[in-house]
Protein backbone atom coordinates (compact mmCIF):
# COMPACT_ATOMS: atom_id res chain seq x y z
CA UNK A 1 0.00 0.00 0.00
CA UNK A 2 1.58 3.28 -1.12
CA UNK A 3 1.15 6.61 0.63
CA UNK A 4 -0.50 9.35 -1.50
CA UNK A 5 1.81 11.86 -3.15
CA UNK A 6 1.58 15.44 -1.91
CA UNK A 7 0.69 17.97 -4.68
CA UNK A 8 3.23 20.46 -5.99
CA UNK A 9 2.66 24.01 -4.66
CA UNK A 10 1.56 26.57 -7.29
CA UNK A 11 4.17 28.82 -8.91
CA UNK A 12 4.13 32.27 -7.30
CA UNK A 13 5.41 33.90 -10.53
CA UNK A 14 2.79 32.25 -12.75
CA UNK A 15 0.03 32.97 -10.22
CA UNK A 16 1.09 36.64 -9.99
CA UNK A 17 1.11 36.96 -13.78
CA UNK A 18 -2.34 35.42 -14.07
CA UNK A 19 -3.72 37.56 -11.23
CA UNK A 20 -2.26 40.78 -12.69
CA UNK A 21 -3.66 39.99 -16.13
CA UNK A 22 -7.08 39.28 -14.61
CA UNK A 23 -7.02 42.55 -12.64
CA UNK A 24 -6.06 44.63 -15.68
CA UNK A 25 -8.67 42.98 -17.88
CA UNK A 26 -11.33 43.56 -15.24
CA UNK A 27 -10.25 47.19 -14.80
CA UNK A 28 -10.45 47.84 -18.57
CA UNK A 29 -13.88 46.18 -18.70
CA UNK A 30 -15.12 48.33 -15.79
CA UNK A 31 -13.80 51.47 -17.54
CA UNK A 32 -15.70 50.55 -20.70
CA UNK A 33 -18.88 49.89 -18.68
CA UNK A 34 -18.67 53.35 -17.07
CA UNK A 35 -18.24 55.23 -20.37
CA UNK A 36 -21.88 56.13 -21.03
CA UNK A 37 -22.73 58.85 -23.58
CA UNK A 38 -25.42 61.34 -22.43
CA UNK A 39 -27.76 63.63 -24.39
CA UNK A 40 -29.61 66.56 -22.75
CA UNK A 41 -31.64 69.51 -24.15
CA UNK A 42 -28.62 71.76 -23.52
CA UNK A 43 -25.87 69.57 -25.00
CA UNK A 44 -24.27 66.13 -25.27
CA UNK A 45 -21.43 64.27 -23.62
CA UNK A 46 -19.52 61.60 -25.56
CA UNK A 47 -16.59 59.28 -24.84
CA UNK A 48 -13.82 58.37 -27.30
CA UNK A 49 -10.50 56.54 -27.27
CA UNK A 50 -7.45 58.69 -26.59
CA UNK A 51 -4.60 56.32 -27.31
CA UNK A 52 -2.90 54.25 -24.61
CA UNK A 53 -0.17 54.54 -22.04
CA UNK A 54 2.54 51.98 -21.28
CA UNK A 55 2.93 50.65 -17.70
CA UNK A 56 5.99 48.58 -16.76
CA UNK A 57 5.20 45.36 -14.84
CA UNK A 58 7.54 42.40 -14.30
CA UNK A 59 4.51 40.09 -14.39
CA UNK A 60 3.10 41.67 -17.58
CA UNK A 61 3.19 40.75 -21.24
CA UNK A 62 6.40 40.73 -23.28
CA UNK A 63 7.00 43.70 -25.63
CA UNK A 64 10.12 45.36 -27.12
CA UNK A 65 11.59 48.81 -26.39
CA UNK A 66 13.93 50.70 -28.74
CA UNK A 67 16.68 53.10 -27.80
CA UNK A 68 14.26 56.06 -27.82
CA UNK A 69 12.08 54.35 -25.21
CA UNK A 70 9.20 53.50 -27.57
CA UNK A 71 7.54 50.14 -26.91
CA UNK A 72 6.31 47.93 -29.78
CA UNK A 73 4.59 44.55 -29.79
CA UNK A 74 6.86 42.74 -32.31
CA UNK A 75 10.67 42.88 -32.39
CA UNK A 76 11.74 44.11 -35.85
CA UNK A 77 14.24 42.21 -38.04
CA UNK A 78 17.46 43.61 -39.35
CA UNK A 79 17.24 44.74 -43.00
CA UNK A 80 18.09 41.88 -45.40
CA UNK A 81 17.76 39.07 -42.84
CA UNK A 82 15.43 36.11 -43.20
CA UNK A 83 15.36 36.02 -46.99
CA UNK A 84 14.08 32.46 -47.03
CA UNK A 85 10.56 31.40 -48.03
CA UNK A 86 7.79 32.28 -45.60
CA UNK A 87 5.17 29.57 -44.95
CA UNK A 88 2.04 29.50 -42.76
CA UNK A 89 2.33 26.56 -40.37
CA UNK A 90 -0.21 25.29 -37.79
CA UNK A 91 0.11 25.71 -34.01
CA UNK A 92 -0.61 22.52 -32.00
CA UNK A 93 -1.72 21.98 -28.40
CA UNK A 94 -2.02 18.85 -26.28
CA UNK A 95 -5.56 17.55 -25.80
CA UNK A 96 -6.51 16.57 -22.24
CA UNK A 97 -8.69 13.69 -21.10
CA UNK A 98 -8.36 9.93 -21.59
CA UNK A 99 -8.00 10.02 -25.39
CA UNK A 100 -5.16 12.56 -25.42
CA UNK A 101 -3.65 13.68 -28.71
CA UNK A 102 -3.02 17.10 -30.29
CA UNK A 103 -5.27 19.63 -31.97
CA UNK A 104 -4.68 22.85 -34.00
CA UNK A 105 -5.23 26.11 -32.13
CA UNK A 106 -4.14 28.51 -34.91
CA UNK A 107 -1.45 29.34 -37.53
CA UNK A 108 1.78 31.33 -37.65
CA UNK A 109 4.25 32.55 -40.29
CA UNK A 110 7.55 30.72 -40.28
CA UNK A 111 10.59 31.42 -42.50
CA UNK A 112 11.95 28.30 -44.10
CA UNK A 113 15.49 28.81 -45.25
CA UNK A 114 17.63 31.85 -44.56
CA UNK A 115 18.62 32.95 -41.05
CA UNK A 116 16.54 35.68 -39.34
CA UNK A 117 18.36 38.31 -37.32
CA UNK A 118 16.47 40.55 -34.89
CA UNK A 119 17.42 44.20 -34.39
CA UNK A 120 19.75 44.20 -31.30
CA UNK A 121 18.73 47.81 -30.50
CA UNK A 122 15.40 46.51 -29.15
CA UNK A 123 15.39 45.15 -25.61
CA UNK A 124 12.70 43.10 -23.88
CA UNK A 125 10.09 45.08 -21.97
CA UNK A 126 7.40 43.60 -19.69
CA UNK A 127 4.20 45.44 -18.94
CA UNK A 128 0.82 46.49 -20.34
CA UNK A 129 -0.65 49.10 -22.65
CA UNK A 130 -3.48 50.73 -20.69
CA UNK A 131 -6.08 52.39 -22.96
CA UNK A 132 -6.99 56.03 -22.24
CA UNK A 133 -10.36 57.73 -22.78
CA UNK A 134 -11.47 61.26 -23.63
CA UNK A 135 -14.77 62.90 -22.59
CA UNK A 136 -16.10 65.63 -24.91
CA UNK A 137 -18.98 68.01 -24.02
CA UNK A 138 -20.80 69.73 -26.91
CA UNK A 139 -23.40 72.49 -26.32
CA UNK A 140 -26.70 72.65 -28.16
CA UNK A 141 -26.45 75.21 -31.08
CA UNK A 142 -28.81 77.61 -29.29
CA UNK A 143 -26.76 77.42 -26.10
CA UNK A 144 -23.54 77.81 -28.05
CA UNK A 145 -24.96 80.99 -29.67
CA UNK A 146 -25.87 82.36 -26.23
CA UNK A 147 -22.36 81.60 -24.99
CA UNK A 148 -20.83 83.42 -27.96
CA UNK A 149 -23.09 86.45 -27.38
CA UNK A 150 -22.30 86.46 -23.64
CA UNK A 151 -18.61 86.39 -24.36
CA UNK A 152 -18.97 89.35 -26.77
CA UNK A 153 -21.18 91.32 -24.32
CA UNK A 154 -18.83 90.54 -21.45
CA UNK A 155 -15.93 91.96 -23.41
CA UNK A 156 -17.87 95.18 -24.15
CA UNK A 157 -18.98 95.58 -20.53
CA UNK A 158 -15.48 94.99 -19.23
CA UNK A 159 -14.21 97.69 -21.58
CA UNK A 160 -16.89 100.17 -20.37
CA UNK A 161 -16.16 99.35 -16.75
CA UNK A 162 -12.47 100.00 -17.25
CA UNK A 163 -13.28 103.42 -18.77
CA UNK A 164 -15.70 104.39 -15.93
CA UNK A 165 -13.48 103.13 -13.11
CA UNK A 166 -11.33 106.28 -13.37
CA UNK A 167 -14.32 108.29 -12.07
CA UNK A 168 -14.32 106.34 -8.82
CA UNK A 169 -11.01 107.89 -7.84
CA UNK A 170 -12.54 111.35 -7.53
CA UNK A 171 -15.69 109.98 -5.82
CA UNK A 172 -13.80 108.04 -3.18
CA UNK A 173 -11.46 110.99 -2.50
CA UNK A 174 -14.50 113.19 -1.59
CA UNK A 175 -15.27 113.23 2.20
CA UNK A 176 -18.66 111.78 3.19
CA UNK A 177 -20.37 114.56 5.21
CA UNK A 178 -23.24 114.34 7.75
CA UNK A 179 -23.39 118.05 8.47
CA UNK A 180 -26.96 118.51 7.10
CA UNK A 181 -28.36 115.41 8.78
CA UNK A 182 -31.26 115.94 11.28
CA UNK A 183 -30.32 115.69 14.94
CA UNK A 184 -30.84 112.37 16.62
CA UNK A 185 -33.72 112.02 19.12
CA UNK A 186 -33.14 112.84 22.81
CA UNK A 187 -34.55 110.61 25.45
CA UNK A 188 -37.26 112.40 27.55
CA UNK A 189 -37.45 112.79 31.29
CA UNK A 190 -39.03 109.47 32.27
CA UNK A 191 -40.86 109.41 35.59
CA UNK A 192 -40.41 106.38 37.80
CA UNK A 193 -43.43 104.35 38.91
CA UNK A 194 -44.61 104.36 42.52
CA UNK A 195 -44.01 101.28 44.53
CA UNK A 196 -46.95 99.63 46.23
CA UNK A 197 -47.21 99.97 50.00
CA UNK A 198 -46.46 97.06 52.25
CA UNK A 199 -49.35 94.75 52.97
CA UNK A 200 -50.90 95.24 56.47
CA UNK A 201 -50.15 92.79 59.25
CA UNK A 202 -53.24 90.71 59.94
CA UNK A 203 -54.24 89.73 63.46
CA UNK A 204 -53.29 86.19 64.34
CA UNK A 205 -55.82 83.87 65.91
CA UNK A 206 -55.36 82.74 69.48
CA UNK A 207 -54.37 79.18 70.11
CA UNK A 208 -57.29 76.74 70.13
CA UNK A 209 -58.37 75.74 73.67
CA UNK A 210 -57.52 72.29 74.98
CA UNK A 211 -60.59 70.07 75.20
CA UNK A 212 -61.10 67.37 77.81
CA UNK A 213 -59.96 64.07 76.36
CA UNK A 214 -60.45 61.86 79.45
CA UNK A 215 -62.64 61.61 82.55
CA UNK A 216 -62.87 59.55 85.73
CA UNK A 217 -62.74 55.75 85.76
CA UNK A 218 -66.16 54.14 86.36
CA UNK A 219 -64.61 50.83 87.44
CA UNK A 220 -63.83 47.57 85.75
CA UNK A 221 -66.52 45.66 83.88
CA UNK A 222 -67.10 42.19 85.35
CA UNK A 223 -66.04 39.61 82.74
CA UNK A 224 -66.22 36.48 84.94
CA UNK A 225 -68.31 35.19 87.88
CA UNK A 226 -68.23 32.22 90.23
CA UNK A 227 -68.09 28.62 89.04
CA UNK A 228 -71.41 26.80 89.44
CA UNK A 229 -69.76 23.40 89.38
CA UNK A 230 -69.32 20.69 86.78
CA UNK A 231 -72.29 19.39 84.79
CA UNK A 232 -73.00 15.67 85.21
CA UNK A 233 -72.20 14.28 81.76
CA UNK A 234 -72.69 10.56 82.58
CA UNK A 235 -74.48 8.44 85.18
CA UNK A 236 -74.40 4.82 86.30
CA UNK A 237 -70.76 3.90 86.16
CA UNK A 238 -72.11 0.33 86.45
CA UNK A 239 -74.55 -0.85 83.77
CA UNK A 240 -76.27 -3.13 86.34
CA UNK A 241 -75.55 -6.24 84.29
CA UNK A 242 -74.65 -8.16 87.44
CA UNK A 243 -78.00 -7.19 89.09
CA UNK A 244 -79.79 -8.28 85.97
CA UNK A 245 -77.95 -11.63 86.00
CA UNK A 246 -78.80 -12.16 89.68
CA UNK A 247 -82.51 -11.61 88.95
CA UNK A 248 -82.40 -14.08 86.05
CA UNK A 249 -80.50 -16.68 88.09
CA UNK A 250 -82.90 -16.31 91.04
CA UNK A 251 -85.98 -16.82 88.85
CA UNK A 252 -84.46 -19.80 87.01
CA UNK A 253 -83.36 -21.37 90.30
CA UNK A 254 -86.88 -21.03 91.57
CA UNK A 255 -88.41 -22.58 88.43
CA UNK A 256 -85.71 -25.26 87.91
CA UNK A 257 -87.40 -28.03 90.04
CA UNK A 258 -90.72 -27.63 88.25
CA UNK A 259 -89.04 -27.58 84.82
CA UNK A 260 -87.00 -30.69 85.57
CA UNK A 261 -90.06 -32.51 86.91
CA UNK A 262 -92.03 -31.57 83.79
CA UNK A 263 -89.22 -32.89 81.52
CA UNK A 264 -89.12 -36.18 83.42
CA UNK A 265 -92.88 -36.55 83.18
CA UNK A 266 -92.79 -35.94 79.45
CA UNK A 267 -90.03 -38.50 78.92
CA UNK A 268 -91.90 -41.09 81.10
CA UNK A 269 -95.15 -40.48 79.30
CA UNK A 270 -93.43 -40.95 75.93
CA UNK A 271 -91.87 -44.19 77.15
CA UNK A 272 -95.21 -45.42 78.46
CA UNK A 273 -96.70 -44.85 75.03
CA UNK A 274 -94.02 -46.96 73.46
CA UNK A 275 -92.10 -44.15 71.79
CA UNK A 276 -88.43 -44.88 71.29
CA UNK A 277 -85.90 -42.16 72.27
CA UNK A 278 -84.49 -40.50 69.15
CA UNK A 279 -87.58 -41.14 67.07
CA UNK A 280 -89.47 -38.27 65.52
CA UNK A 281 -92.55 -38.86 67.62
CA UNK A 282 -90.50 -39.12 70.77
CA UNK A 283 -88.64 -35.88 70.01
CA UNK A 284 -91.88 -34.05 69.16
CA UNK A 285 -93.48 -35.16 72.44
CA UNK A 286 -90.40 -34.23 74.52
CA UNK A 287 -90.00 -30.91 72.65
CA UNK A 288 -93.18 -29.59 74.24
CA UNK A 289 -91.49 -29.78 77.63
CA UNK A 290 -88.37 -28.08 76.15
CA UNK A 291 -90.50 -25.23 74.88
CA UNK A 292 -92.01 -24.73 78.27
CA UNK A 293 -88.52 -24.61 79.75
CA UNK A 294 -87.45 -22.08 77.09
CA UNK A 295 -90.50 -19.91 77.74
CA UNK A 296 -89.65 -19.89 81.43
CA UNK A 297 -86.06 -18.87 80.63
CA UNK A 298 -87.25 -16.01 78.37
CA UNK A 299 -89.56 -14.80 81.12
CA UNK A 300 -86.64 -14.76 83.55
CA UNK A 301 -84.51 -12.79 81.06
CA UNK A 302 -87.33 -10.24 80.56
CA UNK A 303 -87.70 -9.81 84.30
CA UNK A 304 -83.94 -9.27 84.62
CA UNK A 305 -84.02 -6.64 81.84
CA UNK A 306 -86.85 -4.80 83.58
CA UNK A 307 -84.85 -4.74 86.81
CA UNK A 308 -81.79 -3.42 84.95
CA UNK A 309 -83.86 -0.68 83.25
CA UNK A 310 -85.33 0.34 86.60
CA UNK A 311 -81.90 0.75 88.17
CA UNK A 312 -80.56 2.72 85.15
CA UNK A 313 -83.60 5.05 85.28
CA UNK A 314 -82.91 5.80 88.94
CA UNK A 315 -79.31 6.86 88.05
CA UNK A 316 -80.57 9.02 85.16
CA UNK A 317 -83.10 10.84 87.36
CA UNK A 318 -80.39 11.53 89.93
CA UNK A 319 -78.08 13.07 87.24
CA UNK A 320 -80.88 15.28 85.85
CA UNK A 321 -81.63 16.63 89.32
CA UNK A 322 -77.95 17.46 89.93
CA UNK A 323 -77.61 19.29 86.53
CA UNK A 324 -80.82 21.31 87.19
CA UNK A 325 -79.41 22.47 90.55
CA UNK A 326 -76.06 23.41 88.84
CA UNK A 327 -77.92 25.41 86.13
CA UNK A 328 -79.92 27.32 88.76
CA UNK A 329 -76.71 28.25 90.58
CA UNK A 330 -75.13 29.43 87.21
CA UNK A 331 -78.12 31.70 86.43
CA UNK A 332 -77.97 33.32 89.88
CA UNK A 333 -74.24 34.13 89.48
CA UNK A 334 -74.85 35.47 85.89
CA UNK A 335 -77.58 37.82 87.13
CA UNK A 336 -75.29 39.20 89.86
CA UNK A 337 -72.54 39.90 87.20
CA UNK A 338 -74.98 41.65 84.83
CA UNK A 339 -76.37 43.85 87.62
CA UNK A 340 -72.85 44.98 88.57
CA UNK A 341 -71.97 45.80 84.89
CA UNK A 342 -75.21 47.81 84.46
CA UNK A 343 -74.36 49.94 87.51
CA UNK A 344 -70.78 50.48 86.18
CA UNK A 345 -72.17 51.56 82.74
CA UNK A 346 -74.50 54.11 84.39
CA UNK A 347 -71.54 55.70 86.23
CA UNK A 348 -69.53 55.82 82.93
CA UNK A 349 -72.38 57.57 81.04
CA UNK A 350 -72.66 60.26 83.74
CA UNK A 351 -68.91 61.02 83.58
CA UNK A 352 -69.02 61.16 79.74
CA UNK A 353 -71.95 63.63 79.79
CA UNK A 354 -70.14 66.06 82.12
CA UNK A 355 -66.97 65.95 79.89
CA UNK A 356 -68.99 66.52 76.68
CA UNK A 357 -70.81 69.53 78.18
CA UNK A 358 -67.53 71.15 79.24
CA UNK A 359 -65.96 70.70 75.75
CA UNK A 360 -69.05 72.23 74.07
CA UNK A 361 -68.75 75.38 76.23
CA UNK A 362 -65.03 75.74 75.44
CA UNK A 363 -65.67 75.34 71.66
CA UNK A 364 -68.41 78.03 71.72
CA UNK A 365 -66.03 80.57 73.31
CA UNK A 366 -63.34 79.77 70.71
CA UNK A 367 -65.78 80.22 67.78
CA UNK A 368 -66.81 83.69 69.06
CA UNK A 369 -63.17 84.84 69.26
CA UNK A 370 -62.47 83.42 65.74
CA UNK A 371 -65.32 85.44 64.17
CA UNK A 372 -64.22 88.72 65.84
CA UNK A 373 -60.61 88.31 64.63
CA UNK A 374 -61.78 87.46 61.06
CA UNK A 375 -63.91 90.62 60.88
CA UNK A 376 -60.96 92.81 61.97
CA UNK A 377 -58.74 91.27 59.27
CA UNK A 378 -61.39 91.86 56.58
CA UNK A 379 -61.42 95.61 57.41
CA UNK A 380 -57.60 95.82 57.11
CA UNK A 381 -57.65 93.95 53.78
CA UNK A 382 -60.30 96.32 52.35
CA UNK A 383 -58.21 99.40 53.25
CA UNK A 384 -55.16 97.83 51.57
CA UNK A 385 -57.13 97.04 48.36
CA UNK A 386 -58.30 100.72 48.13
CA UNK A 387 -54.73 102.03 48.42
CA UNK A 388 -53.56 99.45 45.82
CA UNK A 389 -56.08 100.64 43.20
CA UNK A 390 -55.13 104.33 43.72
CA UNK A 391 -51.41 103.55 43.27
CA UNK A 392 -52.07 101.44 40.13
CA UNK A 393 -54.07 104.32 38.56
CA UNK A 394 -51.24 106.80 39.15
CA UNK A 395 -48.72 104.37 37.57
CA UNK A 396 -50.87 104.09 34.43
CA UNK A 397 -50.75 107.86 33.99
CA UNK A 398 -46.95 107.84 34.40
CA UNK A 399 -46.59 105.00 31.81
CA UNK A 400 -48.68 107.02 29.30
CA UNK A 401 -46.35 110.02 29.64
CA UNK A 402 -43.30 107.79 29.21
CA UNK A 403 -44.78 106.24 26.04
CA UNK A 404 -45.23 109.72 24.48
CA UNK A 405 -41.56 110.54 25.19
CA UNK A 406 -40.49 107.22 23.58
CA UNK A 407 -42.54 107.86 20.43
CA UNK A 408 -40.97 111.33 20.00
CA UNK A 409 -37.48 109.85 20.40
CA UNK A 410 -38.13 107.14 17.78
CA UNK A 411 -39.55 109.63 15.22
CA UNK A 412 -36.47 111.85 15.45
CA UNK A 413 -34.17 108.88 14.91
CA UNK A 414 -36.28 107.67 11.94
CA UNK A 415 -35.89 111.04 10.19
CA UNK A 416 -32.10 110.93 10.70
CA UNK A 417 -31.94 107.32 9.37
CA UNK A 418 -33.85 108.29 6.20
CA UNK A 419 -31.40 111.13 5.51
CA UNK A 420 -28.39 108.88 6.01
CA UNK A 421 -29.81 106.16 3.67
CA UNK A 422 -30.25 108.77 0.91
CA UNK A 423 -26.66 109.96 1.31
CA UNK A 424 -25.33 106.40 1.26
CA UNK A 425 -27.36 105.60 -1.90
CA UNK A 426 -26.01 108.64 -3.74
CA UNK A 427 -22.43 107.67 -2.93
CA UNK A 428 -22.89 103.94 -3.73
CA UNK A 429 -24.81 104.37 -7.01
CA UNK A 430 -21.76 105.03 -9.26
CA UNK A 431 -19.93 102.09 -7.65
CA UNK A 432 -22.90 99.73 -8.23
CA UNK A 433 -23.20 100.81 -11.87
CA UNK A 434 -19.57 100.00 -12.59
CA UNK A 435 -19.84 96.71 -10.70
CA UNK A 436 -22.87 95.68 -12.75
CA UNK A 437 -20.93 96.39 -15.95
CA UNK A 438 -18.26 93.99 -14.76
CA UNK A 439 -20.78 91.14 -14.29
CA UNK A 440 -22.21 89.21 -17.26
CA UNK A 441 -24.97 86.60 -17.67
CA UNK A 442 -23.89 82.95 -17.66
CA UNK A 443 -24.78 80.41 -20.28
CA UNK A 444 -26.96 77.43 -19.25
CA UNK A 445 -24.49 74.53 -18.99
CA UNK A 446 -25.74 70.98 -19.55
CA UNK A 447 -26.59 69.13 -16.35
CA UNK A 448 -25.38 65.56 -16.79
CA UNK A 449 -26.49 62.78 -14.45
CA UNK A 450 -23.77 60.69 -12.86
CA UNK A 451 -23.34 57.41 -14.71
CA UNK A 452 -24.68 54.45 -12.75
CA UNK A 453 -22.45 51.81 -14.30
CA UNK A 454 -22.15 48.21 -13.19
CA UNK A 455 -18.84 47.26 -11.62
CA UNK A 456 -17.34 43.96 -12.71
CA UNK A 457 -15.65 42.35 -9.66
CA UNK A 458 -12.04 41.24 -10.03
CA UNK A 459 -11.52 37.50 -9.91
CA UNK A 460 -9.27 36.47 -7.01
CA UNK A 461 -7.16 34.19 -9.21
CA UNK A 462 -4.36 33.93 -6.66
CA UNK A 463 -6.81 33.06 -3.90
CA UNK A 464 -8.51 30.42 -6.04
CA UNK A 465 -5.17 28.89 -6.99
CA UNK A 466 -4.07 28.78 -3.36
CA UNK A 467 -7.44 27.30 -2.28
CA UNK A 468 -7.16 24.57 -4.94
CA UNK A 469 -3.68 23.72 -3.65
CA UNK A 470 -4.94 23.62 -0.06
CA UNK A 471 -7.80 21.30 -1.11
CA UNK A 472 -5.32 18.91 -2.77
CA UNK A 473 -3.10 18.99 0.32
CA UNK A 474 -6.10 18.31 2.57
CA UNK A 475 -7.15 15.37 0.37
CA UNK A 476 -3.64 13.90 0.47
CA UNK A 477 -3.52 14.34 4.24
CA UNK A 478 -6.93 12.67 4.62
CA UNK A 479 -5.73 9.71 2.51
CA UNK A 480 -2.57 9.51 4.60
CA UNK A 481 -4.65 9.61 7.77
CA UNK A 482 -6.83 6.78 6.42
CA UNK A 483 -3.75 4.73 5.61
CA UNK A 484 -2.41 5.46 9.11
CA UNK A 485 -5.73 4.30 10.56
CA UNK A 486 -5.49 1.01 8.65
CA UNK A 487 -1.90 0.46 9.74
CA UNK A 488 -2.84 1.46 13.28
CA UNK A 489 -5.58 -1.16 13.26
CA UNK A 490 -3.14 -3.78 12.04
CA UNK A 491 -0.66 -2.78 14.74
CA UNK A 492 -2.96 -4.31 17.33
CA UNK A 493 -2.79 -7.62 15.44
CA UNK A 494 0.99 -7.75 15.62
CA UNK A 495 0.77 -8.79 19.28
CA UNK A 496 -0.21 -12.41 18.54
CA UNK A 497 -1.94 -14.96 16.33
CA UNK A 498 -5.36 -13.87 14.97
CA UNK A 499 -8.15 -15.93 13.41
CA UNK A 500 -7.98 -15.17 9.64
CA UNK A 501 -9.55 -18.18 7.96
CA UNK A 502 -11.66 -17.01 5.01
CA UNK A 503 -14.39 -19.51 5.99
CA UNK A 504 -15.11 -17.51 9.17
CA UNK A 505 -15.56 -14.14 7.42
CA UNK A 506 -18.49 -12.33 5.75
CA UNK A 507 -19.09 -8.99 4.00
CA UNK A 508 -15.54 -9.15 2.63
CA UNK A 509 -14.29 -6.09 0.68
CA UNK A 510 -10.73 -5.38 -0.51
CA UNK A 511 -9.40 -2.03 0.77
CA UNK A 512 -5.67 -2.08 -0.19
CA UNK A 513 -2.41 -3.97 0.28
CA UNK A 514 0.54 -4.00 2.67
CA UNK A 515 3.96 -5.43 1.85
CA UNK A 516 2.50 -7.35 -1.07
CA UNK A 517 -0.37 -8.90 0.89
CA UNK A 518 -3.96 -7.84 0.03
CA UNK A 519 -5.94 -6.27 2.90
CA UNK A 520 -9.68 -6.81 3.33
CA UNK A 521 -12.45 -5.29 5.44
CA UNK A 522 -14.76 -7.96 6.90
CA UNK A 523 -16.93 -9.14 9.79
CA UNK A 524 -16.93 -12.56 11.49
CA UNK A 525 -19.65 -15.18 11.12
CA UNK A 526 -21.58 -17.19 13.70
CA UNK A 527 -19.87 -17.81 17.03
CA UNK A 528 -17.00 -15.48 16.13
CA UNK A 529 -19.29 -12.50 15.35
CA UNK A 530 -18.44 -9.61 17.71
CA UNK A 531 -20.53 -6.99 15.83
CA UNK A 532 -17.43 -5.09 14.66
CA UNK A 533 -15.66 -4.54 11.33
CA UNK A 534 -12.06 -5.72 11.01
CA UNK A 535 -9.21 -5.18 8.52
CA UNK A 536 -6.75 -7.99 7.79
CA UNK A 537 -5.49 -10.68 5.38
CA UNK A 538 -6.92 -14.01 4.28
CA UNK A 539 -5.06 -16.93 5.83
CA UNK A 540 -5.42 -19.09 2.68
CA UNK A 541 -3.72 -16.35 0.55
CA UNK A 542 -0.92 -15.77 3.08
CA UNK A 543 -0.28 -19.55 3.32
CA UNK A 544 0.72 -19.61 -0.36
CA UNK A 545 3.48 -16.98 0.13
CA UNK A 546 4.37 -17.21 3.82
CA UNK A 547 3.33 -20.56 5.24
CA UNK A 548 5.56 -19.87 8.24
CA UNK A 549 3.14 -17.07 9.31
CA UNK A 550 0.04 -19.36 9.26
CA UNK A 551 -1.00 -21.69 12.11
CA UNK A 552 -3.76 -24.31 11.85
CA UNK A 553 -5.75 -24.82 15.06
CA UNK A 554 -7.42 -27.97 16.48
CA UNK A 555 -10.73 -26.75 15.04
CA UNK A 556 -9.22 -26.88 11.54
CA UNK A 557 -9.31 -23.08 11.13
CA UNK A 558 -6.26 -21.13 10.04
CA UNK A 559 -4.77 -18.23 12.03
CA UNK A 560 -2.13 -15.67 10.97
CA UNK A 561 0.80 -14.41 13.03
CA UNK A 562 0.69 -10.73 11.96
CA UNK A 563 3.91 -9.96 13.86
CA UNK A 564 5.83 -12.50 11.83
CA UNK A 565 4.05 -11.52 8.60
CA UNK A 566 4.69 -7.77 8.64
CA UNK A 567 7.49 -7.11 11.14
CA UNK A 568 9.88 -10.09 10.70
CA UNK A 569 11.67 -10.78 7.40
CA UNK A 570 10.80 -13.83 5.37
CA UNK A 571 13.14 -16.78 5.75
CA UNK A 572 16.19 -16.52 3.54
CA UNK A 573 15.60 -12.82 2.90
Amino acid sequence: MCAPKMPEPPSAEETAKAQTGTNISTGIANNILSRTDQVTPYGTQTWSNNGSEWVDDENGQTYWRNAAGDVVKDRPMLPGSGTGETKRVPIYAERGGQNGGKYITGYKDEVVGGEQQFDPAYTEAKGYYIPKSKLTTTLDPAQQAILDQNNKAGLNLSTAAAEQSSKLRDLLNTRFSLDDAPAAGTAGNYQGLREFMSAPSLQRYDAAPSLATSFGDAGKVATTFGDAGQITRSYGANDFSADRQRVEDALMERMRPDLDAGRRRAEQTAADRGLQPGSVAYNRFVDQAARAENDARLGAIAAGGQEQSRLVGMDRDRALFENAAQGQDFQQQLARGQFGNAAQQQIYDQLLGRATFGNASTQANFDNQFRVTGANNDVRQQNFDNDFRVTAGNNQVIQGNNAINTQTFNEQNALRAMFLNEQYAQRAQPINEITSLLSASQVQNPNFSPTQSAQMPTVDFAGLTQQEYQNKVAKAQAESAGMGSILGGLAGLFKGVTLSDERTKKNVKKVGSLKGHPLYEYSYKGQFDDGKKHIGVMAQEVEKKRPDAVVKGRDGLRRVNYGALFEASAPGA
